[in-house]
Formats: structure tokens, C-alpha cells, sequence
């Protein structure tokens, strides 16, 4: 579906949503009439997701198909967990929190949804599934692991409070279906959230409706189970506002406009999910102190069990940034290096690994006088190429570089102007130009031993000499006269010297 026909769907099931709420808010209906309108938005919301995976499943690419058939398993549980649970509340009257096969339902929803993300987050065959950068750092995605779980926990903990635990006969069917339920969510919620963050194929509209699904689900799931821990008589209509929307979200889903060629292109701006990245750790514990902090204003005193644990969890939340900060700091100096690199690249040669043209055209207008330049041309250079191919004579031009620089000092500067033509830059010469030039030549002209051949390749020389301190003459003129230097030295035979 194209965007804008989804959105006009999502302001429709938004308006319905808001329609239900207000039928079941204070005021309302109430009773029966309420979980009917509640469960039926719900049992409606689920079977339209199972049946939209369904049929785009069918007719989706490989790619594409794959996280698809995993929300059909998704969607199939949470269908049949809401009509078990409709059955049970409705027609056999069993009191929350226990529902024959709706705990199983509900917890093979979350189950089945993190392979879907994960598969979506993998991106099938698209080019686009590379992670943004670096993969995380394994200590810290084991670190977010020991975090969720010791803030699930103290969660876990805190909402089945001692009060809690005597008023209600709890069964396993009952911490499946009021605590385990949502804490799948959780889990899941935290790995959405590494996704769009470590992978650009994951950052798609469908992955942030499941999200919203997974994270309205979630907290209306801890809400009643807090209810239900602290001896709620009964649970309010609008504890289910998060329930009805999470239904509904899934059925938006599968219909949320496919990602384009270009939606994975990374800018050159972090993204909100780069962002999101950062607080992974942090999520959980703030779902778990909000939830301790609603208990403590309560009356409820945490155990020191929940004390210590907060402490650790606290703990290893301060480790974890710190190997994030260790992390970032080497990736500020791979930047570095990188941005090191690429000026490195603009001012040299990619095949001598000498100074380019422009950056010995920049030396050479800073450069006060006296000074002496030398333009050098290989002589029929093409015949090189053209008999032992490019690989040699780009070791040639290497093996010319290397001489050149062997002739100068440090503080001169050798450059390669193009093809097959050289330049040197000599500022405050100690010897004689033409001594310097008899000697660069005379190392220039001897064979090369290139992949156990020798080649004999003889070089034209143009020299240019300024003695006055003050600029005479500019860079250029120069350079021009130096290279009408050495096109006379070509035509007095090749292989020769000639001064400006």
C-alpha cells in the first residue's frame, strides 16, 4: 500500500479506536456490554492482521516473504489466544487472571514476533541490509542483556509484592498470563530498538508499527498486572485502551508502504534511531523504577533483595557507558585517521604516492625565491605500456619517483604533474643548478629493474632558475618556462638537459 492510502487507514482505525474508548471510558457502557465491545475490537483487530500477513505473504518477494510468514504464526497465536480469552470472559465466566489457552496465545505472540523483526532486520537479498557501521560491540550487547534481565527481575519482583501474592492464588497460568506476557513485549521492544539502530533495512514503516504494537501492548499488560498484584477489585475499562490499539496496529501492518531503493541511505545526520540506540539500557530501567516508584508511594517498602538489584543493574548501566564512551573514542579516531587519509589522497598521487599537480602548484606560489625547478617528461613512455602493459609502467613511474626523491633533501618537493611528467621543487639550492640537474638526469638514465627485466627508459629535463629573493617572476612563469625548457631538450635528441 502507498503512503498516502495508509495513512488515510491509520486516521480511520485511529478514529475507531477513539470510538471504542469513549463507548467503554466513564460514562459509558459498562459491564458486559463494555468486554464485549473491548474483546470484539480486539478478536476483529487480530484476525484482520492474521488474514493481511496472510495474503501478503503470498504475494511478497523471498526477501520480503520471509518476516511475513513468521507474523502469520505471530498473528495466528495472538487470534487464537483472543478468542480463548473472549470465550472464558464472556460465555464460561473465568475469573482474571486465569483463560484456558489465551496465556499460550498471548506469549507465542511475542515469541513468534522477534524472528519476524529479525528477519526484517536481516532484509532477504536487498544490498541495503549491511549494518550502518561497526557492529556493536559484543561486551555491550552482553551487558544489555545482564540489564534487561535484572531490571525484568526487579519488575517481575516488585509488581508480585507480598500483598499482592496472598490476595491472589497465583498459578502458573496466572504469571503467564499477567507478568511473563508483557515481559516478552519488553524484550522484544528492546530488540527492535537495537535494530533500527544497528541495520538500515530494519527502518522500514512496518517495523515502527509493530513497535507501537509491541510498546501499547506492553504497557497496558504491566498495568493490569499491577492492578491485579495489588488486590484491584476490578480492572478498569481504559487499562484495555492499549490492548484495542495494539490489535489494531498489528492489522495496519502488514499493509505499511515497503521501503523504496533509497530508504536505506545513511545521511550525514544521526537518526532518531542512532539516538534510540543509546538509551537501549535504560528503557527497561525505567519501566522498572517508574513501576518501584508507584509502589514505594503506595506504602510498599522494596526488599533488600530489590535494593541490591537495583544497585547492580545500576551498576552495570554505568559500566556499560563506559564502554560505550571507550567505543565512541575509537571510533572519533578511526574519523580522524579516515579524514587523515582522504586530505593525504587529495593533495598525492594514487600510483607514485607523490605530491599531485595541486598541491605542487600550491608549494610552488608559497615558495619564496631563489629557487629551482625542474619539469621532467619521460620519453616515449607509451611504448612502454603498449609492450609490457600499465602494471609495469606504473612501476616504472614508481621507480622514477623514488629516484627523484633520492636526489633532493626532505624539504624539497617532488611531484608527479600528470602521465608521464614530473616536477621538482628545490628552494634555496646548495649546489649548482646545473650540477643538479646533471646528477638527476644521470640517475634518471639508468635501466630499471622492474619484475626481473630491466628497462631503459630515458627521461627530458627543462630546468628554471630564480636567484632573486624578491618574486621576479611568478610560480607559473616558472613552471611555463621550465617545461619550454624541456620540450627543447626533446627536440635536441631526448634523454639531454636544458636551462631556462
Amino acid at each position: 500500500m502507498k503512503a498516502r492510502p495508509f495513512a488515510a487507514v491509520c486516521v480511520a482505525m485511529a478514529l475507531v479506536l477513539l470510538a471504542c474508548v469513549a463507548a467503554v471510558g466513564p460514562g459509558g457502557l459498562s459491564g458486559a456490554a463494555a468486554s464485549m465491545v473491548i474483546n470484539g475490537v480486539q478478536v476483529f483487530g487480530a484476525a484482520l492482521a492474521l488474514a493481511g500477513f496472510l495474503w501478503t505473504a503470498l504475494h511478497s518477494p523471498g526477501g520480503d516473504r520471509r518476516w511475513r510468514w513468521w507474523m502469520v504464526c505471530s498473528s495466528a497465536s495472538l487470534t487464537i489466544g483472543m478468542l480463548a480469552w473472549t470465550w472464558g470472559q464472556l460465555v464460561v465466566g473465568t475469573p482474571l487472571p486465569t483463560a484456558s489457552l489465551a496465556p499460550l496465545g498471548f506469549i507465542m505472540t511475542a515469541v513468534f514476533l522477534l524472528p519476524a523483526v529479525l528477519a526484517m532486520a536481516a532484509g532477504g537479498h536487498h544490498a541495503d541490509s549491511a549494518p550502518t557501521a561497526r557492529p556493536r560491540n559484543r561486551a555491550l550487547l552482553a551487558l544489555d542483556g545482564v540489564i534487561l534481565a535484572g531490571a525484568l527481575t526487579i519488575l517481575v519482583s516488585g509488581t508480585l509484592s507480598e500483598r499482592g501474592i496472598r490476595s491472589i492464588a497465583w498459578s502458573v497460568t496466572a504469571v503467564v498470563t499477567v507478568v511473563a506476557h508483557p515481559a516478552a513485549y519488553l524484550v522484544v521492544i528492546v530488540v527492535m530498538i537495537v535494530l533500527v539502530a544497528n541495520y538500515p533495512a530494519a527502518r522500514r514503516s512496518a517495523m515502527w508499527v509493530l513497535l507501537a504494537a509491541a510498546l501499547t501492548q506492553s504497557a497496558s499488560g504491566w498495568t493490569v498486572a499491577y492492578l491485579l498484584a495489588h488486590g484491584a477489585p476490578a480492572i478498569p475499562a481504559w487499562t484495555d485502551t492499549g490492548f484495542m490499539a495494539a490489535q489494531l496496529l498489528f492489522a495496519l501492518a502488514p499493509w505499511a508502504p515497503r521501503p523504496t531503493a533509497s530508504a536505506a541511505a545513511v545521511g550525514s545526520r544521526p537518526t532518531t534511531a542512532a539516538y534510540l540506540h543509546l538509551f537501549v539500557p535504560f528503557i527497561p530501567l525505567a519501566v522498572t523504577w517508574g513501576f518501584v516508584a508507584v509502589a514505594t508511594a503506595n506504602g510498599v517498602t522494596p526488599s533488600a533483595v530489590n535494593i541490591y538489584l537495583g544497585l547492580g543493574v545500576v551498576s552495570l548501566v554505568s559500566l556499560r557507558q563506559l564502554l560505550t564512551s571507550v567505543d565512541n573514542l575509537q571510533l572519533v579516531q578511526s574519523l580522524n585517521t579516515s579524514r587523515s587519509e582522504l586530505a593525504h589522497q587529495a593533495s598525492h598521487d594514487s600510483v607514485t604516492g607523490l605530491a599531485n599537480s595541486a598541491a605542487f602548484h600550491d608549494r610552488l606560489a608559497a615558495t619564496a625565491k631563489p629557487l629551482v625547478l625542474l619539469f621532467i617528461d619521460v620519453d616515449d613512455f607509451k611504448s612502454v605500456n603498449d609492450r609490457f602493459g600499465h602494471a609495469i609502467g606504473d612501476a616504472v613511474l614508481r621507480a622514477i619517483g623514488q629516484r627523484l626523491t633520492d636526489c633532493v633533501r626532505e624539504c624539497d618537493m617532488v611531484a608527479r604533474l600528470g602521465g608521464d611528467e614530473f616536477g621538482v621543487l628545490v628552494n634555496s639550492p646548495t649546489v649548482e643548478p646545473d650540477e643538479l640537474g646533471r646528477r638527476v638526469l644521470s640517475h634518471l638514465n639508468r635501466p630499471y629493474a622492474i619484475a626481473g627485466m630491466e628497462h631503459m627508459v630515458r627521461v627530458s629535463i627543462g630546468m628554471a632558475v630564480s636567484t632573486q629573493p624578491e618574486p621576479a617572476v611568478s610560480g607559473d612563469t616558472l613552471l611555463s618556462q621550465a617545461d619550454v625548457a624541456m620540450y627543447a631538450a626533446k627536440r635536441a635528441g631526448k634523454g639531454t638537459l636544458v636551462v631556462a
